[in-house]
């Protein structure tokens, strides 16, 4: 399912150009110029109606903010009794237009992706996670929670897609020290590097390891039988190989790649949060 992702981006476009753009505080937006990755990044931030520094709230890390933080957002705040505070994660320099697009869409492959993929022609694409990865422990989170009442030992990580390739990577990587005890993971990118992921749950399981989380996975009907067939590979290993401390949850929804994410976030913010 080596799907261009420059054409998912293009779809992804059209489908956002019709959505209502959720405004954020400035106080709310931060920016952070990564001594990892050498990228800077724009967080916005999105708290609970009722929210009080006198109590403390889980945090949901939701990456691919230019497609999904709309959604998502307006999904907590009609669900106002998830109380959990949203963080969506953009590329500062790169506006969402339709002229920044590919650049978006670059910028995604390296740092949503470890390790390196090659393609059938050769090509080599992708590969700057693990940079990513010590951007998010080390200068995002920090920045999170100096500034916000936050749960310290409740945080999710949440993707779509290549994102959620990020989501599966670092939750099997780091099983043992998690950042992120909470992962819900919609259409992740199997394929990546000729399925990476299911060779780490299969590391994973050789080393009986305990899986402190709660994962959600989703995927739509209509996203294609490669990548339904994959997921579903997945799903009966992780079943088969029953975890230790491992809460779980695989759904399928209706619609295609695109349009089904909406759904999968509400049913995975529902799962953990709830």
């Amino acid at each position: 399912m080596n799907k261009s992702i420059i054409a998912i981006g293009l779809l992804l476009v059209v489908s956002s150009c019709k959505k209502e753009t959720f405004e954020v505080s400035p106080e709310n937006v931060h920016i952070i110029n990564s001594s990892f990755t050498k990228e800077n990044y724009e967080l916005k931030v999105i708290l609970p109606e009722a929210y009080d520094v006198n109590k403390t709230y889980p945090v949901a890390y939701l990456l691919d903010g230019y497609y999904h933080f709309n959604d998502v957002a307006n999904i907590l705040k009609e669900h106002d009794s998830f109380q959990v505070i949203l963080v969506g994660v953009f590329y500062e320099e790169y506006p969402f237009s339709l002229n920044n697009l590919a650049a978006i869409e670059e910028l995604r492959e390296i740092d949503l992706t470890y390790p390196i993929h090659s393609s059938s022609d050769g090509t080599e694409i992708g590969g700057g996670g693990l940079l990513f990865y010590d951007f998010l422990k080390e200068e995002l989170i920090p920045l999170i929670e100096q500034n916000y009442s936050v749960d310290h030992n409740n945080r999710a990580l949440m993707g779509h897609s290549l994102s959620a390739y990020f989501c599966l990577f670092q939750m099997f990587k780091f099983r043992e020290d998690p950042l992120f005890s909470n992962v819900i993971a919609l259409s992740p990118s199997l394929w990546w590097s000729n399925l990476e992921i299911i060779e780490m749950e299969q590391v994973a399981d050789d080393a009986n390891a305990n899986l402190p989380f709660s994962l959600y996975l989703g995927i739509g009907e209509q996203e294609g039988v490669e990548a339904n067939a994959l997921l579903d590979e997945l799903d009966e290993r992780i079943i088969n190989h029953n975890y230790s401390n491992l809460n779980y949850l695989k759904e399928r929804y209706s619609g295609g790649h695109l349009h089904s994410a909406k759904s999968g976030f509400h049913s995975g913010l529902k799962f953990i949060f709830q």
